[in-house]
């Protein structure tokens, strides 16, 4: 279990190290797709000279921006929830009355805690639901102040 562990540290290391800088350029096209798409279609709303395939075609690109984040996030989120519970299990084998050998446990405790699986976007944030949060409040903040703005220009 510790080579596993270790297996899987160094996995991780290594997708933030090779591919960090791509995650942390998808992550913004999403933040950035997720801000003018929904502005457009207000935009067209304003003008009154929308259709309805515009509205669907807009409404699709949105919806497909958002999956596109989930796809990102959710697999790195799964990954830390597992990581939770095994060591919530390894606790209690650790406090149990088993014979098990506690130094393999002690060992890949020690490992759990001073290389901790991670995955980040760049170094700059980390990949986890708090991310989507992030991404939603910026973007929700974003798009008023782009909406009032709008509506003092006319």
């Amino acid at each position: 279990m510790v080579r596993i562990y270790d297996l899987m540290y160094q996995a991780s290391v290594c997708l933030n190290n090779y591919y960090g800088l791509m995650i942390l350029l998808v992550l913004l096209g999403c933040l950035l797709h997720l801000l003018v798409t929904p502005y457009d279609l207000y935009l067209a709303f304003l003008e009154k000279n929308w259709s309805n395939t515009f509205i669907f075609l807009q409404s699709i690109w949105t919806f497909g921006h958002i999956m596109r984040l989930f796809l990102i996030v959710q697999p790195c989120e799964q990954i830390g929830n597992r990581l939770e519970k095994l060591s919530s299990i390894i606790i209690r084998v650790l406090w149990s009355e088993h014979r098990i050998d506690v130094n393999q446990l002690g060992v890949l405790t020690m490992q759990m805690l001073h290389c901790p699986i991670r995955f980040t976007a760049a170094g700059l944030t980390k990949i986890n639901r708090s991310l989507i949060t992030s991404i939603v409040a910026g973007v929700s903040t974003y798009l008023v102040i782009l909406f009032q703005f709008n509506n003092t220009e006319k």
